[in-house]
């Protein structure tokens, strides 16, 4: 129950913020996050400065201190001036991210700033883009990161107590932490996943066979997904002492082994 209502409140905060209903560019606190997005960390000052467009300080710091209390940015530094005033710099939390990642799916142009932040937060899935420009799939993918930063978002969502207080899963300094990238890369590269209803799969799986490099990521990621759920089977069969499903991490390795092999010959 209460989990429920946390992914509502959290769902609820993510639409005031990035919905295209209200426009990414209109909202200050959607213009913050952007602002961060592309120039990683900033002070308020700084921050009234990249958001423009005539919004004042005070709204700034209004808004600074929404997101604050929402854990979408949180205190990456802090020093203190000649003055003894507590200057205070600010970044985004993993759902900070998420919230950028959503916004970014809505844009109608993509934004290199933007990429080049999300290179080194899910490397593997912007280590794909341009197997995706290659393949002219930008536009699906752009789409497609809103199922990433649904599953973020899902996740930080159920990891941090209720009502919001801190938490290390949330307030990740500088790096998502590997199983949230390696959730944003399994929601990227799925297919016929009845948890997302966007209808991008037909188009999405056309891209993906124009490409080698996309078609083996996702049969890769796709094969890892299968082996975990096997894992789990089999700890439950242990238990009531069935005889157990073929070794995984094998056939896992066998597999990798086998789709490196194929790539590393494309590449000589």
């Amino acid at each position: 129950m209460a989990k429920c209502a946390l992914q509502m409140l959290s769902v609820h905060i993510m639409h005031r913020i990035a919905s295209p209903k209200v426009g990414v560019h209109r909202g200050v606190e959607g213009r913050i996050i952007l602002a961060l997005g592309r120039h990683r960390d900033g002070t308020k000052w700084d921050i009234t400065k990249w958001v423009g467009g005539g919004i004042r300080y005070s709204s700034v710091l209004r808004a600074i201190k929404r997101l604050k209390k929402d854990e979408m940015i949180y205190v990456w530094n802090e020093r203190k001036a000649k003055n003894q005033e507590a200057i205070k710099t600010y970044d985004l939390t993993a759902f900070g991210v998420a919230a950028l990642m959503y916004m970014y799916s809505n844009l109608e142009t993509s934004d290199e700033r933007l990429e080049e932040r999300f290179r080194g937060l899910f490397p593997e899935i912007f280590a794909l883009w341009p197997s995706i420009k290659k393949v002219g799939a930008e536009r699906i993918a752009q789409r497609r990161l809103r199922r990433s930063a649904l599953r973020v978002l899902e996740f930080s969502s159920w990891v941090r107590p209720f009502p919001f207080l801190k938490s290390p899963h949330v307030r990740s300094p500088r790096l998502i932490e590997p199983p949230l990238a390696s959730l944003a890369t399994s929601a990227f590269l799925s297919i016929h996943d009845p948890n997302f209803k966007d209808n991008d799969d037909e188009e999405w799986i056309k891209a993906v066979r124009r490409s080698e490099n996309l078609r083996d990521a996702t049969i890769l990621r796709l094969r890892k997904r299968a082996f975990v759920e096997i894992d789990q089977v089999n700890f439950a069969l242990k238990d009531l002492g069935a005889p157990l499903l073929p070794n995984t991490d094998a056939l896992l390795k066998s597999v990798t082994s086998q789709i490196a092999g194929a790539s590393a010959l494309r590449s000589q």
